[in-house]
């Protein structure tokens, strides 16, 4: 919007109010090299700018490990996508209430095994009662269940033990072992300029997993606006059946690169502090 901007301008700044962004504008302010020292930001906002100024991580090794340290094997790598729409496709729903269509399960256990679980459902059926009981028999009872951005997952959780009471207590005993991998990012374990001031993973993983850094941009389909999207023109039937096995694969192939990310990050991590 305001043309060529520098390296590591102040909108990287996490959540810098507008009326900050409008004063240093008129300052001729537009990189965080350039704020004057006493500038008053935020804990996380500050933190952002060291890490800017110093050209290299800010880390809290010994916070990542202790948060690390609660993590109970196996641990389940879990991430579904959805669709919100403002008219509900089926009974129960409330209007823009989030439809599950397709979960990634990748499991870790103490001696390194990883497996891969998914599923996609692309029919006319509500998709909830049958993802659901794919994916508590492939879930264990025990062992810790890791997302990121916790408030999306266990919120789904708890609409859909609303809907299917009958999975009630399997769905919402995923929420009481669920632990947020993004928090070591947001709440500032670990800080690089290169996140943009953003703790999403889509901006964390190329960052902090070189070998990842086109990860995304190589697939079909890079988002979750866009998986949400293409789920919905198949439900309107706007795809011809001779596309939907391809978009499937790009479906699938989104989804359980959103786990896998979250594995090799997890190990990097540990990697570190063990």
């Amino acid at each position: 919007c305001f043309g060529d901007l520098p390296d590591d301008p102040i909108y990287n700044l996490p959540r810098l109010s507008p009326a900050k962004k409008r004063g240093l504008r008129a300052s001729g302010i537009f990189s965080i090299r350039e704020l004057p020292a006493d500038y008053v930001l935020s804990e996380k906002q500050e933190l952002h700018r060291q890490a800017v100024l110093a050209d290299r991580p800010l880390s809290d090794w010994p916070g990542i490990k202790n948060f690390l340290q609660d993590l109970v094997f196996p641990l389940y790598f879990l991430d579904y996508e959805t669709f919100s729409p403002g008219v509900p496709l089926f009974p129960g729903y409330k209007p823009y209430q989030h439809i599950v269509f397709q979960y990634s399960l990748h499991v870790l256990d103490q001696e390194g095994n990883l497996d891969h679980h998914e599923l996609l459902l692309t029919g006319q059926d509500d998709p909830g009662p049958e993802l659901v009981h794919h994916l508590l028999e492939r879930i264990g009872e025990t062992g810790s269940v890791i997302v990121w951005n916790k408030s999306f997952e266990m919120s789904k959780n708890r609409g859909m033990a609303e809907l299917y009471t009958q999975y009630a207590e399997g769905l919402l005993g995923i929420n009481e072992r669920v632990y947020d991998l993004m928090e070591i990012f947001s709440k500032g374990y670990y800080v690089e300029a290169g996140f943009g001031g953003s703790a999403s993973l889509k901006r964390v993983l190329p960052v902090f997993l070189p070998d990842f850094e086109n990860a995304y941009e190589d697939l079909n389909i890079s988002g979750g606006d866009q998986a949400m999207l293409v789920w919905a023109a198949i439900q309107a039937g706007e795809v011809s059946e001779g596309d939907i096995p391809r978009i499937r694969e790009d479906l699938l192939a989104y989804c359980k690169l959103d786990t896998l990310a979250m594995v090799r990050i997890l190990e990097k991590l540990k990697e570190a502090v063990f």
